[in-house]
């Protein structure tokens, strides 16, 4: 198992066999420099210099991923915060009290099919003095009121928050969770796998090392993950190249042991309206740079191979339009319907709380495109009974 995230430095050359994976027979190359992640040479009728950056792109992604299958959403995705209190200085966490039997309900009687549960890290959260005891009653707590929901939930940062506050091994608490009804796990608080940036951004949250430790344990257990890139803050063009080639070493590792491992692949465009003063200032913008998270989008694509078939623009934070615009750049998920939005949205984020499935429908087909619904897993959709 691979704990160490992969590191590029900066103004490298970098060529990438993908062992005859695509049809493609020559290595895909980029170079990281300044402000740019070029892509050069990808193919036998690609230029062998540095083109435009976005356009090179776009044409190597039509050689290679023409998309004949279907667009897909997910129908029916509510998230709740599951407790208060957050012990991070983080805009990103919601302060809301939990009702998990109030909120289950109302998301099953929405025919919801997925409950996607994040929050802060609550030192005080504890059933006879323990908190993997806590999250356990509240996994049970939300299907009794709902049965059926899929219970998407726990960052690997809340996971190994867990294991610390209890003293126990990471396998315990993952076990414990699962046996309490955990489905899968968001592959939240990766934000970007570079220890310098991570220090400058979020010095609050696990390491790098220690979220990819995590995933691995989590997919060891044959629990699948999403996997995520914060991108359009401190980081590097290199640092994202070596963030996404981790995340194949993690895929990889997981296939290798015959388990499903990653689900999709999430791009999270930096919101820095209510983000720090000094971060803020450092960054530059309160709202992402459409362009520049489009042409990674495709950069995404191309480098994840078909290591991850499923790439998913967040409508949150790039709003419909920008999500939509992504499906032309190398996604084919408009993720889900998210009922009740609130962590980006309270960092800043314009792309609103929640969406129909007649309107993410009709985003796809706005550019043409079939259109499937799908559950979690991207399988096929059932209805969650309420009670």
């Amino acid at each position: 198992y691979m704990h160490q995230p992969i590191q590029i430095r900066q103004n490298a050359l970098v060529r990438i066999y993908l062992l005859n994976m695509t049809e493609l027979e020559s290595p895909l190359t980029f170079h990281t420099h300044a402000n740019q992640f070029t892509l050069m040479g990808a193919g036998p009728q690609e230029p062998t210099d540095v083109v435009t950056l976005g356009v090179a792109e776009r044409r190597i992604l039509e050689l290679r991923y023409p998309f004949p299958g279907r667009y897909m959403f997910h129908p029916h995705q509510d998230q709740i915060a599951e407790r208060g209190l957050p012990n991070m200085p983080s805009s990103r966490c919601s302060r809301l009290k939990p009702m998990p039997g109030h909120s289950a309900q109302i998301s099953c009687q929405s025919r919801a099919t997925e409950l996607c549960i994040q929050g802060g890290l609550n030192p005080d959260a504890r059933l006879e003095g323990s908190s993997l005891r806590y999250y356990q009653a509240l996994l049970r707590a939300l299907q009794a009121a709902a049965p059926g929901l899929h219970l998407h939930a726990f960052s690997p940062q809340e996971l190994l928050f867990i294991a610390e506050q209890d003293q126990r091994p990471l396998q315990a608490v993952i076990d414990g969770l699962m046996a309490a009804g955990l489905g899968s796990v968001p592959g939240t608080a990766a934000e970007v796998l570079s220890e310098s940036v991570r220090r400058q951004l979020c010095p609050e949250k696990l390491s790098a090392r220690q979220w990819c430790g995590v995933i691995l344990q989590v997919h060891r257990s044959g629990l699948a993950s999403t996997a995520t890139l914060m991108a359009g803050h401190l980081e590097q063009p290199a640092d994202r190249a070596a963030h996404l080639l981790t995340l194949v070493a993690l895929q990889q590792a997981a296939w290798q042991h015959q388990v499903s491992g990653f689900s999709e692949f999430v791009l999270l465009p930096f919101i820095g309206a209510q983000a720090p003063a000094a971060l803020r200032q450092r960054v530059g913008r309160d709202q992402p740079d459409r362009t520049a998270m489009l042409t990674l989008t495709a950069q995404a694509r191309l480098l994840l191979d078909r290591w991850f078939v499923n790439h998913q623009p967040s409508w949150v934070k790039l709003t419909l339009a920008g999500a939509t615009e992504a499906l032309r750049w190398g996604c084919n998920d408009l993720g889900g319907t998210l009922m009740e939005e609130t962590i980006t949205s309270m960092a800043g984020a314009q792309g609103g709380t929640s969406q129909t499935p007649g309107d993410l429908a009709a985003a796809a087909r706005s550019l043409g495109r079939p259109v499937a619904q799908r559950s979690t897993l991207y399988g096929e959709v059932g209805s969650a009974p309420c009670p």
